[in-house]
């Protein structure tokens, strides 16, 4: 299985003697996968971010939206079954300005993107 979101984000911090509750979404194992994670600057996990991947010929391959606060995929997106390549990934959110981050896909990737508010 691929890791396709968890809640908090990794990593996780505990402190001795103590318990977290960690929600964790699967997705069955294929090659090329991107999971990414979108914070605002105080690295808060951010719900409803809609995500859009492009191909190196400008073509969209899928569109995702993270998860909210209460589920295991929050503030994450995740894209399976990608062929190898490099892409571009564009999010948004509501309060937040718009994003391309460029991306090399080839195996398990995984990515942490702040989003700035407006």
């Amino acid at each position: 299985y691929d890791i396709a979101g968890t809640n908090p984000l990794f990593p996780v911090s505990i402190v001795p003697a103590s318990t977290i509750n960690v929600r964790i979404a699967l997705n069955p194992h294929t090659t090329h996968t991107l999971l990414a994670a979108f914070t605002d600057s105080g690295q808060n996990p951010i719900a409803s971010v809609t995500a859009q991947l492009k191909n190196s010929s400008g073509e969209y391959v899928a569109t995702v939206s993270s998860g909210l606060e209460t589920d295991p995929d929050w503030g994450h997106v995740f894209f399976p079954s990608v062929v190898s390549g490099n892409y571009t990934l564009e999010a948004s959110a509501s309060g937040f300005a718009s994003t391309n981050t460029s991306i090399s896909i080839v195996g398990t990737i995984q990515e942490i993107i702040t989003l700035l508010t407006q």
